[in-house]
């Protein structure tokens, strides 16, 4: 085998195919490479940047112009092919990014309104935390005045007793539609744009006794799909065992939703995360099952054995379970890519013709992409195909230097080192996804993989698929596969179990930047080419460069600067601050959060993404300004994370589950917590004085405050300066802590930039305490359309009275000041 190539098998059945080989330049001269490429860029960008499609769609008919007459006249088209590609990927992305929506449509009516919603069921969801949910086309909206026709879709999220519910069923309740909102914090997730991309607009919350039936005709194969696969999850839930049965139905159907998080996070710990989607292996026991039982079932026929129709029979048989099994499955992106290269494979063994693993890839790519574009911005697509493209590049330095069949033992650890260079390789190629996606890289992947993955290969998914397949026929012998698929599962989980229980089982990482991901692929890609010594030195060096001056970057943006940085962030209805000193220390005021962090972590999901995109590990001081959910919960997460040096709190508690978390998470953090009483009042950090105001040093040594009103005026209030720029931090404080303020320390309260005490309640921002402070700069930290109705108009105008500039995070998103000790600098998303 010529040096540089790659040799790829593919078994099925018991038929393989003849070797392929390709060198290195092969891989990027392959024409439905450069195309996928083309395609993606177009739709990113249209992802990115839309509003653009008639300016789009109008290049794009004139250089095909231009294409069609370079062909007639036969002259070349150097790049143009590819230009028309990437604006045909921006026009197919435009319809799911519209900038304007019809009259009729339902995002104009995601208001306060209570209506009458009328629609069909096009999809059910899996069940979430108890509730279940579906999408729902809505047709018609009524109130005591009016009956509308609309178009669009929502996320119905139903509780308690709900009647069974298939697609196509037509319902009718009573309901609030709500606009899904995003955490506007730089480096956050964009979860509007997510829903948009999925065609949904909306929400809607109702209990199930008051949900109606109207209708159930729907279409006969969603239908049938969606019962059986609930007949599925009935055998399913026969297992005693409440994680193997979830686990279970994420192996088998593909419902991964109803995983628990601590779960989820013991499989990302191990590194084993991809045993949960539905893809190659899956598809691939399923096609060798029914291959073998086909073969073995046309081969008893002796006019077929004679005419060799055997294996191509069992082929074409075998493609109707496939797609069956895939739509069973949801089809979600790494089970469209399974399948799209399965059947591509399936042509080719049916008619005698070679393949190429890359051309099935690059196939199934452009296929996807073409039917639905958004599957480019799912976490799913990515690393699905990120994985097995970067296995098959990498492979190709593995080399058959055996003149003669080896024998059983050499053929053995041949495998087994095929086996672990794949999933060297699969790690590698998705580590900066890992990282970007889910901030955290497993140490003991390999291991885990090695251990888990022929166990669920061989075992578990080959006995649950071929329960699968004998269901329809015989209920009590599913039911029996099931549960032996069920013990060896709960064996398996057990090894995960152990194996995320090591300390250094997984790392937390920072947010790689979008330079930082391309210069890491640039590098591996240059590993995998071990030929062209000119055209890897060459990218060596740029790669170098390009990391040092990132480097350099960061390590200013971090370490090296100067100026005080605060970031007053959105986190909804509550308050959270981060203040980055001059030097690099960081301090966390108060972490935002909702009433129960099951439901929804703010520490987790909101402010650990923010801190882990500025490449902040570490958090050195954390400040809890009173224990209410709305400032509390996101810190919990802090704490077991980011290895907190000292927490400043005034000691005051409050016999919540939540405070019960908080105070756990202080215990085993191992942080420390300064009594209040002996806590020094007057720091200095990074030449940032830092000042607290309130309570007073004895306020710890009366009674806890026992109501809210008391949490509220019992709030840490701090104030920093530098310079002839200072920011005043109240917490939730009240109109009676407010004339506390201005009796013991008035002389120290004026501050050119106030955080609104309260969210803006009018229980606070009295005029006599907003006249003592006299902000330059107010920033309210509420939520969007909050049940409070805060900030409250008669604060809003207090305000204004003052002439001061008012900034909110229910309108402007996270709001960034810095100051040199001169001015005070405002950016806002």
């Amino acid at each position: 085998m010529p040096e540089g190539s790659l040799r790829v098998e593919i078994r099925f059945g018991s038929r393989r195919t003849r070797n392929h080989h390709f060198s290195a330049p092969e891989v990027y001269n392959r024409p439905l490479i450069p195309m996928v490429a083309a395609l993606a860029i177009g739709i990113f960008l249209g992802g990115c940047w839309p509003g653009h499609f008639n300016e789009a769609r109008g290049t794009a008919i004139c250089l095909s112009a231009v294409l069609l007459y370079k062909g007639y006249r036969n002259r070349s088209a150097a790049l143009s092919p590819l230009i028309l590609l990437a604006l045909m990927g921006y026009i197919l992305i435009s319809p799911w990014l519209p900038v304007a929506f019809p009259e009729n449509h339902i995002s104009h009516y995601t208001t306060s309104q209570r209506w009458r919603i009328e629609g069909t069921v096009i999809e059910v969801l899996p069940e979430r935390h108890g509730r279940r949910r579906l999408i729902l086309k809505v047709s018609h909206l009524h109130d005591q005045h009016q009956t509308l026709k609309v178009t669009g879709c929502i996320r119905v999220t139903m509780a308690g007793d709900a009647p069974e519910i298939f697609p196509g069923t037509t319902l009718a309740f009573p309901s609030r539609i709500k606009a899904f909102r995003n955490f506007n914090n730089p480096g956050g997730f964009d979860y509007q744009r997510h829903m948009t991309l999925k065609r949904v607009y909306g929400s809607a919350f109702v209990r199930g006794e008051r949900l109606r039936i109207i209708a159930c005709e729907g279409p006969p194969v969603s239908s049938l799909v969606s019962r059986y696969r609930n007949r599925v999850r009935t055998v399913i839930e026969t297992l005693s065992d409440v994680p193997t049965q979830v686990v279970m139905k994420a192996l088998l159907i593909g419902e991964r939703q109803a995983i628990p998080r601590d779960l989820r996070q013991i499989f990302n710990r191990c590194g084993v995360g991809h045993l949960l989607a539905i893809s190659g292996l899956h598809i691939g026991i399923v096609g060798g099952l029914v291959f073998w039982l086909c073969h073995q079932g046309l081969n008893r026929f002796s006019f077929i054995l004679e005419r060799g129709w055997g294996r191509r029979g069992a082929t074409a048989l075998a493609i109707g379970p496939i797609v069956a099994y895939a739509i069973l499955s949801g089809l979600s992106p790494a089970t469209q890519r399974a399948l799209i290269m399965v059947l591509a494979f399936l042509v080719t063994y049916f008619i005698h013709k070679d393949g190429d693993t890359l051309n099935f890839l690059a196939l199934a790519a452009l296929l996807m992409l073409v039917w639905h574009p958004p599957a480019l911005f799912s976490i799913s697509f990515q690393m699905s195909f990120g994985a097995v493209f970067w296995i098959v590049l990498g492979l190709k330095s593995i080399e058959n230097q055996a003149t003669s069949r080896p024998d059983w033992p050499s053929r053995m650890w041949n495998r087994i080192k095929t086996f672990v260079r794949v999933t060297l390789w699969a790690t590698a190629g998705t580590l900066p996804l890992a990282m970007y996606y889910f901030q955290q890289i497993s140490l003991v992947g390999l291991i885990a993989n090695c251990l888990l993955v022929p166990f669920m290969g061989f075992c578990i998914l080959p006995l649950g698929i071929l329960s699968l397949l004998v269901l329809p026929v015989n209920t009590y012998l599913a039911e029996a596969g099931i549960q032996l698929a069920g013990w060896g599962l709960a064996q398996a989980l057990r090894i995960m179990q152990m194996l995320a229980a090591f300390d250094g089982a997984a790392i937390p990482t920072v947010v790689p930047s979008v330079i930082e991901i391309i210069s890491y692929y640039a590098l591996l890609g240059m590993v995998a080419m071990r030929k062209r010594a000119r055209l890897r030195r060459s990218v060596w060096l740029i790669v170098l460069m390009v990391l040092v001056v990132d480097g350099l970057y960061w390590g200013h943006a971090r370490f090296w600067h100067r100026d005080l940085r605060v970031t007053i962030m959105d986190v909804g209805q509550g308050s959270a601050a981060l203040v980055e000193f001059p030097g690099g220390e960081t301090m966390l005021i108060d972490g935002g959060g909702y009433s129960n962090n099951q439901f929804f972590d703010m520490g987790e999901r909101v402010i650990a993404p923010f801190l882990r995109s500025r490449k902040i590990m570490q958090v050195d001081t954390l400040v809890l300004s009173h224990p209410s959910s709305d400032h509390m919960n996101g810190l919990v997460y802090i704490l077991r994370h980011f290895h907190p040096k000292r927490l400043l709190w005034t000691g005051a508690r409050a016999s919540t589950d939540s405070f019960r978390d908080f105070f756990e998470a202080v215990l085993r953090s191992g942080v420390n917590v300064p009594a209040f009483f002996k806590l020094d009042r007057n720091l200095i950090i990074g030449g940032v004085a830092m000042d607290i105001l309130h309570p007073p040093p004895t306020a710890c040594k009366k009674n806890h405050p026992s109501s809210g009103d008391a949490y509220n005026n019992h709030s840490l209030v701090v104030k920093l300066t530098m310079g002839a720029c200072s920011i005043l931090f109240p917490g939730d404080i009240e109109a009676l802590a407010e004339a506390e303020l201005l009796e013991c320390c008035r002389s120290a309260l004026p501050s050119r930039v106030l955080v609104a005490p309260h969210h803006g309640s009018q229980t606070s921002s009295s005029m006599g305490f907003l006249s003592a402070v006299h902000p330059e700069i107010v920033v309210i930290s509420a939520g969007w359309q909050n049940r409070f109705g805060f900030p409250h108009t008669s604060v809003i105008e207090r305000y204004e009275e003052l002439a001061a500039r008012i900034y909110r995070t229910d309108h402007n998103g996270a709001v960034g000041l810095r100051t040199d000790g001169q001015r005070w600098e405002v950016r806002t998303r």
